[in-house]
């Protein structure tokens, strides 16, 4: 994957993030986050049963979310309410990322590689595919492999979206 400065690009596109303070307290971030509607997609790996590509939009502010299932090609939509709790846990997880002042996560890992154990590629196939995760969240961006890349914030992040994502489906 190359390597982006996404808020270079940002700015050259006329995209800038006026704010005057961009990194948020705790409290504030909790608070911000609670009324926040952000996107989440994910490729899961080779090792995840039934995995696919999936969109999710959580919506904080009305309490939903919805799916997109594009397992079979043509996005499968579905919507609902949040589970009670579910976006407590996350909230109190996750806010850490708007505290940080850097707005772009972005890491060079390959989400493929090829297959070298003798059982993984003849069940598996030659090549692994990896976890890969993008998340959209107001001013921050984050990409990342979710087996490789668990250093923070991604390790904690994948974590919460991973409770949140088990709490819809």
């Amino acid at each position: 994957m190359a390597d982006y400065h996404f808020d270079e690009l940002a700015e050259k596109a006329g995209v800038v993030n006026r704010a005057s303070s961009p990194a948020l307290s705790p409290a504030e971030a909790e608070q911000a986050m609670r009324k926040m509607s952000f996107r989440f997609s994910i490729t899961d790996g080779y090792l995840t049963e039934k995995g696919g590509q999936f969109d999710y939009v959580f919506d904080f502010a009305s309490g939903t979310w919805e799916r997109n299932d594009w397992r079979s090609g043509v996005p499968v939509v579905s919507k609902g309410k949040l589970a009670p709790g579910a976006e407590e846990a996350f909230v109190k997880e996750a806010s850490f990322l708007l505290t940080l002042p850097q707005t772009h996560f972005v890491t060079n890992t390959k989400s493929m590689e090829v297959n070298t154990d003798a059982y993984e590629r003849e069940k598996y196939g030659p090549i692994k595919r990896y976890t890969r995760c993008e998340l959209r969240m107001g001013r921050v961006f984050c990409r990342w492999v979710a087996e490789k890349d668990v250093d923070s914030p991604f390790g904690q992040l994948f974590h919460a979206l991973q409770a949140l994502r088990r709490s819809i489906d």
